[in-house]
């Protein structure tokens, strides 16, 4: 499943912002080898709990102003579900910046210290 085209673009939802092991959870690969090429998420509360979805390419648009992604369901509760259901795509592009946005904080944190480091 690829994310939705320029026409049918799913906006991230700031009021729907998820936390990790609260509203989702990242599932490790049992072969370590994997992980840079994909990576599985448990959706815990919402539209989709117990649905598990992995992540194949995520990638930003050259200009940077862009998210693409793909992603299968790998189990779900719902057997009628499909990638192409547009609140589970929504459910991960929040999972998706909810992941990136965390993931800021720790640089910044981490750059925050060397630079207190630095200085002494």
């Amino acid at each position: 499943m690829t994310a939705p085209t320029a026409d049918e673009q799913i906006i991230y939802d700031r009021t729907k912002n998820l936390v990790e092991n609260e509203d989702f959870q990242l599932i490790i690969p049992e072969d370590p080898s994997k992980m840079e090429d994909q990576w599985d998420v448990r959706f815990l509360t919402g539209d989709f709990p117990e649905t598990v979805v992995r992540f194949d390419t995520v990638k930003f648009s050259e200009d940077g102003e862009s998210l693409s992604y793909n992603f299968n369901i790998i189990s779900s509760p719902e057997s009628e579900l499909d990638e192409d259901d547009v609140m589970l795509q929504q459910n991960c592009a929040n999972v998706l910046v909810s992941l990136l946005e965390r993931a800021l904080e720790v640089q910044a944190k981490a750059h925050a210290e060397q630079q207190a480091m630095a200085e002494k």
